[in-house]
Parts: structure tokens; sequence; C-alpha cells
């Protein structure tokens, strides 16, 4: 499971300190990407800068659970302000809705969310996320996280 041990809004960012002793076997965390990609479809075309490709979808089976954590915030936080539905509130599993592509006009769709993640230990990292609304924000994290796990927790049993 993931836990936040600290978060700390700035002016232009929140800071997020996780803490993670989840230990997944390779089928489990086969059995997590499926189950993020499907809550979340569009998390595997946000921009994302890693070793395997320009994509997040290109290091989602191989990345920390921190960075998982941060683009499922980054997904929500689009979501939030478009009062999307959300996969934990409404069991439909919609995530980012698909209906808003990432090339429309919709208001969420101009606000761009940039994020980091950083390993600080052995069990813990830092999420860095721009943000537009702290209390979106904020909601945002604390949904992401209760859906992170959640879906840790289904690979798990």
């Amino acid at each position: 499971m993931l836990r936040v041990e600290k978060i700390l809004f700035k002016n232009d960012r929140v800071e997020i300190e996780i803490l993670d002793e989840t230990h997944l076997t390779s089928e489990a965390r086969l059995k997590f990407s499926s189950l993020v990609a499907e809550n979340y479809p569009q998390i595997l075309m946000q921009d994302c800068r890693n070793s395997h490709g320009s994509k997040f979808g290109d290091c989602l089976k191989t990345t920390s659970l921190a960075h998982v954590l941060e683009h499922v915030i980054i997904c929500n936080m689009q979501g939030t302000a478009a009062d999307f539905k959300l996969f934990k509130d409404t069991g439909d599993k919609a995530g980012c809705d698909p209906s808003v592509s990432p090339s429309s006009s919709h208001i969420t769709r101009s606000l761009i969310f940039v994020g980091k993640t950083t390993k600080m230990g052995p069990n813990l990292a830092k999420i860095e996320l721009k943000y537009y609304d702290d209390i979106h924000a904020l909601g945002a994290i604390k949904r992401s996280i209760e859906d992170v796990n959640e879906m840790l927790n289904a690979c798990l049993d």
C-alpha cells in the first residue's frame, strides 16, 4: 500500500512524500498495470520522460508505484475540474473521461499538469505537481491514493 507521509502546498506546486512498502510479484504487477490502464485509459497517452519512450504507457509495467500515482493524480486533477466520473465514486471505472479527447477544447484540456517523481530512499518518493486550485488538487490526491491502493489490493488478494 501507498501511504502519504507529507503534503506541502507551495505557490507553484504541491509536494507529496509517499511511503511504498508494497511487494508485488511480477504476475501481480502485470495485473496492476492492466487495472490502471482499464480504469484510467487516457493515462497511457500522457506525455512522460522515461527510458522506454515518450508516453507514460511505455513505462507503466516497470515504473515505480509512486510514478504511477503521479500520473493517476494528474488524470484526476483533469477530471476534478471537469466533474468526470471517477473509479471509486461511481464504480463505472471511467477514470479520465474518454469522451473528452486530449485534443478537445474542453477547459481542463487547456490546463497543463506537470509532474515529477523523485526517489528519496528505499521506500520513499517525492511527487511534485503543478496545480491550479489547491482544493481540487487535494481532492484529486485523496481519490488517487484511494484508487491506486484499491487496485493494489485487488492484485494482492
